[in-house]
């Protein structure tokens, strides 16, 4: 037997709650409503009845024979239980038996719904007819039901905005003269935030000349002409008498003939004294912008001519900072030549030695064809090698024209192949710590030139005081997104009243047969005014570090 819990016949608010004891109703009463599209439950007794009620019903079909005092008094609880709502009233069907009126049936009329007495035997259509007329009363009662909740709700809505709100609200009554011209007004309600921002107190039931006698008459004229256009309106007044400033909005609140006006409200005064103190400042500022575009007038001139001697001294800046690095290129170069002599030495002996060699076997008479080819092999390996060297040196010179990426490991293992002869003929130890691979975006040639000069001092600093066991260690590294690399030796560092002036141009603590001054300078210039780092040195242990950042 179907149900509305199986699916086909609407909502549960809708259906048509049944208890027919008797075997022809409960046969052919669900044929009827399944005919009619209707959805219904067969309870199978009374407690089932009263239970499926509290889950919703649109209208119950009860036979009087069901009727028993138990049945009625479950009715009666479920259908009065608590306080029922002044919407519902459950449309109750009972079908009678033929013959007299009986006390069940009168019984029947009191209980708590909107009762229908049908008599047995029934027309289907008259049957139809009644359940129709019972849901569509049905519907309408929940359609009351849903209009007093929205009501309710929107009632909740506009308390709680009442409350909540910031903006002082009121609503007010107009009052006029026998003229017709607005008098006064009264305040009919107020939100909690009004008294804030009006600073009036307990003014529902008052009028405003009550409150604040000698009100400014465009109150009254501007809320007069609201009820008579109907057309809302946002205006900023002062109220003198309250000493304030307030922002406004207004419109007619129901018909005319209430002559209400619902209002909102802000203090503004804050802001129209500081708007009053700016536009003092902007007065006196002026005054004061006037008296200064003189003084700047007459400074322009003092300004130009002054300019044009800075950029000539600029110029001449330029022109020194680039005599500067040609003489660094130079410097660097004469130290190159004894570079190349260290790399040469070795392989130049080697090269003597084959040819002495080959010479020899020549006037013994033994010079074959094999032992002549292995000579020539490594004779060309060895001049292979000084070609090498010199390619070495002449990109170590050659200079950049634009930045290109990089990698701080490849140009440090290149400058150190140039001078790593030279630095095992010191005995000096150089070991390097590659913690990160560290690209960067720069000039290579001029950053290895960095690295050669920092090289070659921390060498002479070593080989000048006589350290033991000379070392030099070099560690590169990523430190908040920079690759950072420290030179560091064991020279016993750099006096503190030196620190200072160790980046300045011309200044060496060499022999003058021994430094320019100005390796240290043009390095702090190439790392931070063309490569954007920084050069720093300080004293760690028994030594100097100098720290590159790019």
């Amino acid at each position: 037997m179907p149900s509305s819990e199986e699916g086909t016949h609407g909502l549960l608010e809708e259906r048509v709650l049944m208890l027919l004891p008797e075997g022809r109703d409960a046969w052919s009463m669900p044929r009827v409503l399944e005919r009619i599209n209707v959805a219904y439950k067969m309870c199978a007794t009374q407690a089932e009845l009263c239970a499926e009620i509290g889950k919703g019903a649109g209208a119950l079909l009860i036979e009087e024979e069901a009727l028993s005092s138990a049945t009625k008094q479950c009715l009666v609880g479920a259908l009065s239980g608590g306080a029922p709502p002044a919407w519902s009233e459950l449309p109750i069907i009972v079908l009678l038996r033929p013959g007299p009126e009986t006390q069940t049936a009168r019984d029947a009329l009191l209980l708590p719904g909107d009762v229908t007495l049908v008599e047995r035997p029934v027309r289907v259509n008259t049957l139809v007819a009644i359940i129709r007329s019972a849901l569509r009363s049905r519907r309408r009662q929940y359609l009351v039901r849903d209009q007093l909740q929205a009501l309710e709700e929107a009632k909740t809505r506009y308390h709680t905005l009442f409350v909540s709100i910031d903006e002082g609200f009121c609503i007010i009554e107009m009052l006029y003269d026998e003229t017709g011209k607005p008098l006064d007004y009264r305040f009919l309600e107020t939100s909690p935030s009004f008294e804030k921002q009006t600073g009036l107190r307990h003014v529902e039931g008052k009028t405003i000349r009550e409150l604040a006698p000698g009100q400014e008459e465009y109150w009254f004229e501007i809320y007069g002409r609201i009820i008579e256009t109907g057309e809302p309106l946002r205006f900023e007044r002062p109220a003198q008498k309250q000493d304030r400033w307030f922002d406004v909005y207004a419109f007619r609140f129901g018909p005319p003939e209430n002559r209400q006006v619902a209002i909102l409200c802000n203090d503004i005064t804050d802001r129209k004294r500081t708007e009053s103190e700016l536009r003092q400042a902007k007065d006196e500022l002026e005054v004061r912008v006037q008296e200064r575009t003189e003084e700047l007038t007459r400074a322009l001139q003092s300004l130009r001519s002054e300019t044009e001697e800075r950029l000539r001294g600029a110029e001449e800046l330029r022109a020194k900072e680039q005599q500067l690095m040609q003489q660094s290129r130079m410097a660097a170069m004469g130290e190159m030549i004894g570079y190349i002599a260290h790399q040469w030495r070795q392989p130049l002996n080697a090269l003597a030695l084959i040819v002495q060699e080959t010479y020899t076997l020549y006037k013994m008479g033994q010079l074959h064809d094999e032992v002549f080819n292995t000579s020539t092999a490594q004779a060309m390996r060895v001049i292979r090698q000084m070609s090498h060297t010199i390619d070495d040196f002449t990109s170590f010179f050659k200079p950049d024209k634009q930045k290109v990426p990089f990698s701080v490991q490849d140009i440090l293992a290149k400058t150190i192949k140039l001078v790593d002869a030279s630095f095992r003929h010191a005995n000096v130890a150089v070991s390097v710590i590659p913690q990160d691979d560290t690209a960067v975006e720069g000039f290579p040639n001029e950053f290895s030139q960095v690295l050669l000069n920092l090289l070659m001092n921390a060498k002479d600093a070593l080989l000048e005081r006589n350290v033991r066991e000379p070392a030099i260690a070099i560690r590169i590294f990523r430190e908040n997104g920079k690759a950072v690399t420290t030179i560091t030796d064991n020279a016993g560092g750099i006096p503190e009243d030196l620190m200072e002036r160790i980046f300045d141009p011309y200044f060496t603590t060499k022999g003058p047969d021994k430094g320019t001054g100005i390796g240290l300078y043009m390095a702090k210039a190439i790392i931070e005014k063309h490569m954007g780092g920084r050069l720093s040195v300080r004293n760690v242990g028994g030594g100097a570090e100098f720290r590159i950042e790019v």
